[in-house]
């Protein structure tokens, strides 16, 4: 079809079907599809259901390969680490202070700085990064009465939080 000129004169679109009609002896399937093709186009131009198949397309083949990788770059987030509860705790309520027990193994060890605690009126959390790259967390949002701050004493095998009440009564529950 290259070459092929969509526009014919009245004459030579006449002469295009007479060849169609008589001299298809001879010619394969496909030139004699080749041939209708070019006279539709021939006869209705751009109009012509086949006129889109008259040109070439020019787009890239497609490869039939897998996807190649071009660059790898380090990922900018840190993987984020296993949360797990505190397997142990326990609780005793003071006159002044409610102390909490959280046990985990060589608790001594842990550096400040991988203990984050955070109190508010009716709310302690506290988040401990281990040495086994797990984190462990506590929280309790209802807490049974007002607190103004809490401080942290490590222990061999467990840390011990005492929460400072507000209000010195005695709670028989540690939440709401």
């Amino acid at each position: 079809m290259d070459g092929f000129d969509a526009h014919l004169s009245d004459e030579e679109l006449s002469d295009v079907e007479s060849t169609l009609a008589n001299n298809t002896e001879g010619m394969t399937l496909e030139e004699i599809a080749n041939n209708k093709l070019k006279h539709n186009i021939a006869k209705k131009g751009s109009n012509s259901y086949y006129y889109a198949h008259a040109k070439k397309a020019e787009a890239p083949t497609v490869r039939n390969e897998p996807p190649q990788l071009l660059e790898k770059a380090a990922s900018n987030l840190a993987k984020p680490k296993l949360t797990r509860p505190f397997e142990k705790f326990a609780w005793s309520n003071g006159t002044k202070i409610v102390s909490v027990y959280l046990t985990i193994a060589s608790a001594d060890q842990i550096p400040d700085d991988k203990i984050s605690l955070t109190t508010e009126k009716k709310l302690f959390e506290i988040r401990v990064e281990a040495a086994d790259g797990l984190v462990y967390a506590m929280k309790i949002d209802k807490l049974n009465g007002e607190i103004d701050g809490a401080d942290i004493k490590k222990k061999a095998d467990k840390l011990v939080i005492n929460l400072k009440k507000i209000e010195e009564r005695t709670w028989y529950k540690l939440e709401e």
